[in-house]
């Protein structure tokens, strides 16, 4: 039998990768959208600034002061309204010119100086129950009620709430009797323009103004 010649198989070889590989070039895209994704949400990141809110709700002629506002990181649209910046200190004699809701953001333009705010200061013969132990920069709810005494010109009903006011000052001194007989402490309220008229005219009719404290638990007076 003639000799058979064993034939040795080859071992095959690996292949260099090629730019024509469909993998290859998958995986590229893969890494490099990775890579775009990351540094898009860092970005994005990168563009909140520090501005101010609100910690409770302020009402025009109060003033502003650290305590009552909170620091947000937000990121804020191009064209937007510019708001109070929290990178620094706030700024002292600062007051609302209009209400700021708790939580809002605050404006620039909705603080300012008293003489920015569309106010007056208003001496209101106020129910002296309802004034005891009230102070100036107190924030109370206003309650007007035209009673049926004879000094009221008008009629009487549920009592009337004209809002929240800052009070200016309580007059220390003896206070008088209205139309109805109640007794009555001078207090000066900070009174936002539109609503000077309808208290004088609540005052003008002998009806009993109350004042409450609206951060505290409790209803109409």
């Amino acid at each position: 039998m003639p000799d058979q010649q064993l034939v040795t198989p080859r071992a095959a070889r690996l292949r260099r990768p090629s730019w024509k590989d469909t993998r290859l070039v998958v995986g590229v895209l893969l890494v490099l959208g990775s890579i775009l994704l990351g540094s898009a949400v860092v970005s994005a990141a990168d563009d909140r600034v520090p501005v101010y809110a609100a910690a409770r709700t302020l009402v025009p002629g109060e003033k502003v002061t650290e305590k009552d506002l909170v620091r947000v990181d937000v990121q804020l649209a191009e064209g937007g309204p510019a708001y109070l910046a929290a990178d620094g200190t706030v700024p002292g004699g600062m007051v609302a010119t209009r209400t700021v809701a708790k939580g809002e953001l605050l404006p620039q333009s909705a603080v300012g100086s008293v003489r920015d705010a569309d106010v007056e200061v208003v001496s209101v013969p106020v129910d002296a129950a309802s004034a005891t132990g009230l102070a100036a920069g107190d924030v109370v709810t206003v309650w007007a009620s035209r009673g049926a005494g004879a000094g009221s010109r008008r009629p009487g009903g549920a009592p009337t709430r004209l809002g929240e006011m800052v009070v200016d000052e309580v007059v220390q001194e003896q206070g008088g009797i209205v139309g109805g007989g109640s007794a009555v402490t001078p207090v000066r309220l900070v009174v936002t323009g539109d609503a000077v008229e309808e208290l004088e005219a609540f005052i003008h009719d002998d009806a009993t103004i109350t004042l409450t404290l609206p951060r505290n638990p409790g209803g109409t007076p």
